[in-house]
């Protein structure tokens, strides 16, 4: 059997690729978004109040924080358990699990920017394990 094989199967049986960190004692598991989730994400974000905050003369500021936004809400979304729980009542229609993670992105927002930030960096550290699952599923087929 070979390693690519192997490794395929590990993540088919897992299921997705899955981080977990703590920030401000909070137990974080997350996993990684499927495009449309990241897609979705967008929506969460009100990008007319951000908009109206910032104004039209400062747009770093307001890229950078739709961006942050963008990213919390990314968070919410591929959050699977918050200290052991489920952010959302998993038996809950699609509708009510949406409402649900738009309610989790303000609780998560409302935390601070130095949790934001922390959070974000969690994050990111998902990403990394993706890209570099993915490169070496790449090398072991070249091989």
């Amino acid at each position: 059997m070979s390693l690519v094989k192997d490794v395929i199967q590990s993540v088919a049986r897992q299921g997705e690729i899955t981080h977990d960190f703590t920030v401000k004692g909070l137990k974080f598991v997350i996993r990684s978004l499927a495009t449309e989730e990241q897609i979705l994400a967008d929506g969460m974000v009100d990008t007319g109040k951000i908009r109206k905050k910032y104004g039209a003369e400062n747009l770093m500021t307001l890229s950078d924080t739709i961006q942050k936004y963008r990213t919390i809400a990314m968070v919410a979304l591929a959050t699977k358990t918050v200290n052991g729980k489920s952010p959302v009542d998993e038996e809950a229609t699609l509708e009510e699990q949406y409402k649900q993670r738009q309610e989790f992105v303000d609780e998560l927002m409302s935390l601070g920017s130095a949790f934001m930030d922390a959070v974000i960096r969690e994050y990111n550290k998902l990403g990394v394990k993706e890209r570099e699952f993915y490169q070496d599923v790449d090398e072991n087929i070249k091989k």
